[in-house]
C-alpha cells in the first residue's frame, strides 16, 4: 500500500485579530498557501479535522473565498474529507453542507454514516479506493453534548484490507497542559485505526496510541495572543503511507511577522514605561515591517498608573515605523499601591516568598539578597546577636548590590 494525504485543521477562515481587515485576510492567505502546497505535493486526498470556518454562518465574502479554494482542489482531482468543528456548527446546521451538496467536500461524520442506539452507536464510515489502495474513513464532529457517552458507545466494523483513518474534533487528555480544556480521555478513542486525525487543539501535537499515530496539526494561523506568545510554528502535515509505515512531513505556513516582547517596567513612571515601548518599536521596526507587535508590560510602577500608559502615541509611532499594529497589555503591570495576590494553597513559606519576589520583577541577584535578608531579619534575636546579624546583612548588601 502506498498513499499520500494532507492533514489540515482549524483553518478558521473568516477569523480576525484586533478587528483588523488585514488579519482576516491573513487567515484567507494562510489557507490559500496551504492549498498551493497541497497541490504542489500531489497528494491523493485531504483530511480536514474541523473548524474550516470561524463562524457557523460565515460572511458571503468568506464563503466565496473558501469555495474558490475548494474548487482548485477539485480541479486537481484531490478530494477533501472533513468533520465539522465546533465553530462550523450553527443553530441552522453547518455551512459546509452546501459544499458537500456541490461535491467539493465529503463530511465523513454526517448522519448517513452512523446510527445512534441505546446500547451502541453504529458507525459505518466510508470506503474508497485511491490508485488501487483501499482507504476507510470514519469521524465525529465537534459537538459537545453527550460526547463522552457517544465515544463510550462507539462501534464500527473495521475492514481488514484498508488504511483506516479516524477524524475527530475533540481535545484528548494526553496533550500536555490540556486538562482544563480536554473533552475526552485518550483511552476513549476507538481502537483499531491506523491514523487519528485530531482537531480543536491549536498547537501541533503527535503521540502514539496502540502503536498508531494521533496527530493534531494545530491552527493554520494565530487565533489569539496566547498562540502568538508561544511562538509555535503554524502549518499542516503531509502524511505518507508506504507498506504499512506512516511518516509525517511538516509543512510550515507563515503569512505575517508576529513579535511578542515583555517589558520590565519595575520602578518606572508611567511616562518612562511609555518611552520604553517607543524605544523598542524603533529598534524592532526594521525586523517587523507591516507586522504585529505584542507588548506585555510587567513589574510595579513607581509613579502614575497603568491607565496612563499612552497607547495613542504608541500606535502613532508604530504606524510611522511601518508596523501594522502594536497591542499593549498591562494585566501584569502593577500600580504603585496595587496588592499582589498569591495563591498560598499547598505551598511552603519559601515558595510563597520566592513567588512574591518574582512577581515584584526583581532580578536573580536581588531575589537572592532578599531571601537572605528575610532569613536574617526574620529571626528572634537579642543583644549581641542583633548586631552580628545586622553586620552580616550589611556585608551581603555591599558584596551583592553595591559593588
Amino acid at each position: 500500500m502506498k498513499i499520500k494525504f494532507a492533514h489540515i485543521g482549524d483553518t478558521h477562515i473568516g477569523a480576525s485579530n484586533f478587528k483588523l481587515r488585514e488579519r482576516e485576510e491573513d487567515f484567507e492567505r494562510a489557507f490559500e498557501i496551504a492549498v498551493d502546497k497541497i497541490i504542489e505535493e500531489k497528494v491523493d486526498f485531504v483530511i480536514h479535522s474541523g473548524d474550516l470556518f470561524d463562524r457557523g454562518r460565515p460572511s458571503l465574502k468568506t464563503f466565496l473565498f473558501c469555495l474558490e479554494q475548494l474548487k482548485r482542489l477539485k480541479k486537481a482531482n484531490i478530494p477533501v474529507f472533513i468533520v465539522p468543528g465546533s465553530h462550523d456548527i450553527s443553530t441552522e446546521g453547518t455551512s459546509i453542507s452546501i459544499f458537500e451538496r456541490v461535491d467539493l467536500i465529503k463530511d465523513v461524520s454526517s448522519r448517513e454514516f452512523f446510527e445512534m442506539g441505546e446500547e451502541k452507536s453504529n458507525f459505518s464510515g466510508m470506503m474508497f479506493e485511491i490508485k488501487g489502495n483501499k482507504v476507510f474513513i470514519c469521524g465525529l464532529p465537534g459537538r459537545r453534548a453527550r460526547i463522552n457517552e457517544i465515544y463510550e458507545k462507539f462501534y464500527v466494523d473495521l475492514p481488514k484490507d484498508a488504511y483506516k483513518i479516524f477524524v475527530f474534533h475533540h481535545i484528548i487528555s494526553d496533550i500536555p497542559n490540556s486538562v482544563p480544556f480536554s473533552d475526552i480521555a485518550t483511552s476513549q478513542l476507538p481502537k483499531g485505526f491506523d491514523y487519528y486525525a485530531g482537531g480543536h487543539w491549536h498547537s501541533r501535537f503527535e503521540m502514539k496510541y496502540n502503536s498508531h499515530l494521533i496527530v493534531y496539526p494545530g491552527s493554520l494561523e494565530y487565533c489569539d495572543v496566547r498562540e502568538m506568545e508561544s511562538d509555535a510554528e503554524k502549518g499542516f502535515y503531509i502524511v505518507e503511507v508506504d507498506n504499512g509505515k506512516t511518516s509525517l512531513k511538516w509543512i510550515k505556513v507563515k503569512v505575517r511577522k508576529i513579535m511578542v516582547r515583555k517589558l520590565n517596567c519595575n520602578n518606572l513612571s508611567a511616562h518612562e514605561a511609555t518611552e520604553n515601548c517607543l524605544k523598542l518599536i524603533r529598534e524592532e521596526a526594521k525586523n517587523l515591517e507591516n507586522g504585529v507587535l505584542i507588548l506585555k508590560l510587567e513589574g510595579r510602577l513607581k509613579s502614575g498608573s497603568r491607565g496612563e500608559i499612552d497607547r495613542t502615541i504608541i500606535e502613532k509611532v508604530s504606524k510611522e515605523f511601518g508596523v501594522l499594529i502594536t497591542q499593549v497589555y498591562v494585566s501584569d503591570l502593577l500600580d504603585p499601591t496595587s496588592a499582589i495576590s498569591i495563591d498560598i494553597r499547598s505551598k511552603s513559606l519559601e515558595q510563597i516568598e520566592q513567588e512574591y519576589l518574582e512577581r515584584q520583577k526583581y532580578d536573580t541577584k536581588m531575589i537572592k539578597v532578599a531571601r537572605e535578608l528575610i532569613s536574617i531579619l526574620g529571626q528572634e534575636l537579642g543583644g549581641d546577636e542583633i548586631e552580628r546579624e545586622v553586620n552580616k546583612a550589611c556585608e551581603i548588601i555591599e558584596k551583592e548590590i553595591l559593588q
